[in-house]
């Protein structure tokens, strides 16, 4: 059974759409997804705190689209990069960008190996296990272990 990773939020989100405005049809999966997160009771700042915050958040909500499937080892290494030095995607705040890449990347980081997470993303392993102990993200899926200690090859 698919189940939604912010499941409790949903019936207050569908609630709240008269309040966010008309989603029109020409409106893209960024705009809808930030209108959307707004409204979520349990996340505070979904959208970032500064302007600057948004305007990432933003950056990584298109630049998910841009990449085409089969791609999600370069949007991966384009994370590892922008993770170097900051605990999320928009810095050091926990944003709608963290959820949704993390739900994009899910099932790539589950067919990596322990070898390939520990010696070609360090930094989006740290995120991504980071996010997926979040509460409300992985509520009820099954987690991804990660190795503490190095592995030699």
């Amino acid at each position: 059974m698919d189940v939604h990773p912010l499941k409790d939020d949903l019936p207050v989100i569908l609630h709240f759409i008269d309040k966010a405005g008309p989603i029109n049809s020409t409106d893209g999966p960024s705009t809808t997804i930030i209108k959307l997160a707004e409204f979520c009771p349990n996340f505070i700042n979904l959208n970032g705190k500064t302007a600057l915050n948004r305007a990432v958040v933003w950056e990584w909500l298109e630049k998910r689209l841009s990449f085409e499937n089969g791609s999600a080892k370069k949007l991966c290494k384009s994370i590892e990069e922008r993770l170097q030095g900051q605990v999320y995607i928009a810095g050091n705040d926990f944003t709608i960008a963290d959820v949704v890449l993390f739900h994009c990347l899910k099932p790539y980081f589950c067919d990596l190996t322990h070898s390939e997470r520990q010696t070609q993303f360090v930094n989006s392993c740290r995120w991504f296990e980071h996010i997926q102990h979040t509460s409300g993200i992985m509520e009820d899926s099954k987690k991804i272990a990660f190795l503490k200690n190095n592995i030699y090859v």
